[in-house]
This record gives structure tokens, C-alpha cells and sequence, in this order.
């Protein structure tokens, strides 16, 4: 998650930064309040924190997780699956709803 933290902050994304040994109600209350649009995960585990507040984060629209194998249900793709071939056509459609032509 490390890398993840420094590509969000080198390119001028607000990245906020959920502790892995987060109880699921400090996820939903931090991702709610933080109105989080994109969201990277880095497992199931850590997905399914998520899933259970997934009806108090609408502005939540995608979700990718760090797991190259994805996720069972095979709704949320893996960072592997969206990059290099098809990365550009499957990020197209991501909100990025900070961002910055100059890194902070």
C-alpha cells in the first residue's frame, strides 16, 4: 500500500489512509466522511470492511483491489487486471475527483 500512498501524493490525489486493523465501523466512518470516489483495497479482508457500508458511501463508484487474484465475486478488479494493456480503457471511466496538473 506503501506505493499506492506515493503515486496518490506524487500526482496530486487526496489520499486518505485507512489503518488494515480498522474496525468495519472506523471504515464506514472514515470513508463517509471522506466522501472517497475511488477506493483501493488491498484483499478481501479488507473489501469486505467496505462492503458492509457500501449503501452510506455514494460517492463511491470504483473500487480496485491490490490482490492479483481479485476478489471471489469478481466485482472489484485487481490493480494486475488494469494495468499496462488495458489500463488506460479501464480507467477511463474513474472519477478522480482531485487532481492536480502539479504534484503537492
Amino acid at each position: 500500500m506503501a506505493l499506492v500512498d506515493l503515486a496518490c501524493l506524487t500526482h496530486g490525489l487526496v489520499n486518505v489512509m485507512v489503518p488494515a486493523n480498522a474496525t468495519e465501523a472506523d471504515v464506514g466512518y472514515i470513508l463517509e466522511h471522506a466522501r472517497v470516489g475511488t477506493l483501493i483495497v488491498s484483499g478481501s479482508h479488507q473489501l469486505a470492511k467496505v462492503k458492509k457500508h457500501r449503501d452510506r458511501l455514494p460517492e463511491l463508484e470504483t473500487v480496485i483491489t491490490l490482490d492479483p487474484r481479485g476478489v471471489p465475486d469478481g466485482d472489484v478488479p485487481s490493480l494486475d487486471a488494469l494495468a499496462p494493456e488495458g489500463y488506460s480503457d479501464a480507467v477511463e471511466g474513474i472519477s478522480w475527483p482531485f487532481t492536480s496538473s502539479t504534484p503537492r
